[in-house]
């Protein structure tokens, strides 16, 4: 894992369509994210974004979500009313197919960053604060869409600083050793969708002038199947993608 990490997460997606992978011909009525107010079972914005995280890093590199290039562990550690998605690494296009149960909120990351302390480098909330705001800022989004209609992601922040590793399932990683973290960037909470299949498509990136060692620029596709059906099994194992740092230390 490299040091400091800032992740540009994304959901985005490829321009290229097939016929398999269309939504359903069925006339869905427009969805529009929940406003940044929004709360479900008592979470808004913030603290879904605090939970999205600690789901992220709950399997260890090389089985995590955002490291899933097909969406087999889609159904991974979901709990109650609301739905993740994983975004990726930023190491290039992504088509996920997902099964979602009916009535689930979906809740995913367009384009975020992540700093957080590791031994050696440790640093206080405002500093990591001051790291994520200054990458949140130079993020740009091309086109996010459900259905082809187009989504406007909110821009969201925790109100503290949290331990995105609290709920990590691995025996190897030290409780807190890479706490306190803080995260800001542009999210979408949506609300349950018809039954039928939808096709969620992002594309965002950082702005080129951003002084990093490297620009993320995603494309990123979740086909998703609204309804009841059997759960797939777990993977043992998932192709490694590598983390990239994208502030420069």
């Amino acid at each position: 894992m490299t040091p400091t990490l800032a992740f540009a997460l994304a959901l985005l997606g490829t321009a290229a369509a097939d016929a398999d992978a269309s939504p359903t011909q069925v006339n869905y009525a427009a969805v529009e994210a929940l406003p940044a107010d929004a709360k479900v079972e008592g979470r808004g914005y913030p603290e879904l974004a605090e939970a999205w995280w600690r789901w992220a890093f709950q399997k260890p590199d090389g089985m995590r979500p955002s490291q899933d290039p097909t969406g087999a562990q889609c159904h991974h550690g979901q709990t109650g009313d609301v739905w993740f998605l994983a975004g990726t690494l930023g190491t290039g296009p992504v088509e996920r197919r997902c099964r979602v149960p009916q009535g689930r909120r979906l809740f995913l990351p367009v384009i975020v960053a992540l700093e957080y302390s590791v031994p050696g480098r440790r640093r206080d909330c405002a500093a990591l604060r001051a790291a994520a705001e200054a990458v949140a800022e130079r993020m740009v989004v091309n086109r996010v869409e459900l259905d082809g209609e187009p989504l406007v992601p909110v821009r969201s922040a925790p109100r503290d600083c949290f331990d995105a590793f609290a709920d990590a399932q691995y025996d190897e990683l030290r409780p807190g050793i890479y706490a306190p973290a803080y995260t800001d960037g542009l999210w979408l909470l949506l609300p349950p969708l018809a039954p039928g299949r939808h096709r969620l498509v992002v594309d965002a990136r950082q702005a080129t002038d951003v002084p990093v060692r490297s620009r993320f620029d995603q494309q990123f596709t979740y086909v998703l199947e609204v309804g009841d059906a059997p759960v797939q099994e777990d993977r043992d194992e998932l192709p490694r993608d590598e983390e990239r740092e994208v502030i420069a230390l």
